[in-house]
């Protein structure tokens, strides 16, 4: 079974004050059954329709306590072809953490992730990196998009053959032209994750997910990349990311 896991713990503090969870930010539009005209699309759509389309049977969203648009919003999952299940976000040191809390209901389950403020083409993204996993058995498969050059966001280095050699955490230029922004992966890297958050003290800072899947090709994981050269994401959670989502770029469409 493949499951979604959609962190929608964060307060959006770049981009504050917000009318609504940043995963709700209307960004383009949707047909709705029964309405004559398009409606507003909320942001966290686009990745819960790649998700439907990598073959998802289910979706945990972890929330933080006050979030709760986003369940009066998405419901059961009806809306999006995907039964939806939600958790609280318990330790609040990062996304890692955040994901931990599925720990439980996971089991042996294949697990696609995604960031909910950011959307990406080509839409079946999720499901050629679940294609990968399965032709080369590695433990997880990051999705690498063109770095936005003079970001600080995570780098990747790969191989000419697709195989991950290193990230470098929220990396400042010069950097590979590489940056990773959805993943796919199996229950060995579930349980890598879960070890790593195990001190229940947490750390002294938020460790963010680039850094797991850095110790985790330390331990000898095997990470793939499966990258999307000609691709495009916007990310709605910075300020300037959501001056361009304003603009309403032609390639998000409807």
């Amino acid at each position: 079974m493949v499951v979604g896991l959609v962190p929608a713990a964060g307060q959006a503090t770049r981009i504050a004050p917000l009318p609504c969870s940043k995963e709700l930010y209307p960004l383009g539009f949707q047909r709705i059954d029964g309405a004559a005209e398009p409606r507003p699309r909320p942001v966290c759509t686009y990745l819960l329709e790649a998700m439907r389309l990598a073959g998802a049977e289910r979706v945990y969203v972890i929330l933080r306590r006050g979030k709760w648009d986003i369940p009066a919003y998405l419901e059961d999952g009806h809306r999006v072809g995907l039964p939806i299940a939600y958790l609280l976000m318990r330790r609040p040191f990062g996304v890692p953490y955040t994901l931990d809390q599925a720990y439980p209901f996971l089991r042996d389950e294949r697990v696609v992730f995604g960031f909910p403020d950011i959307v990406f083409q080509p839409a079946d993204a999720l499901r050629r990196l679940l294609d990968c996993q399965t032709a080369t058995a590695a433990d997880v498969v990051l999705g690498l998009f063109p770095r936005p050059p003079g970001s600080q966001i995570d780098a990747v280095v790969a191989g000419s053959g697709g195989r991950v050699q290193a990230i470098q955490v929220a990396a400042v230029e010069p950097a590979p032209a590489l940056t990773w922004i959805l993943a796919a992966w199996t229950p060995a890297f579930t349980s890598f994750l879960h070890a790593a958050v195990a001190d229940e003290r947490g750390p002294a800072a938020e460790i963010p997910l680039g850094a797991i899947f850095q110790q985790a090709l330390g331990a000898g994981l095997h990470v793939e990349g499966v990258a999307f050269a000609d691709a495009r994401f916007l990310d709605i959670g910075t300020p300037a990311g959501l001056v361009q989502a304003s603009r309403l770029p032609e390639w998000i469409g409807e």
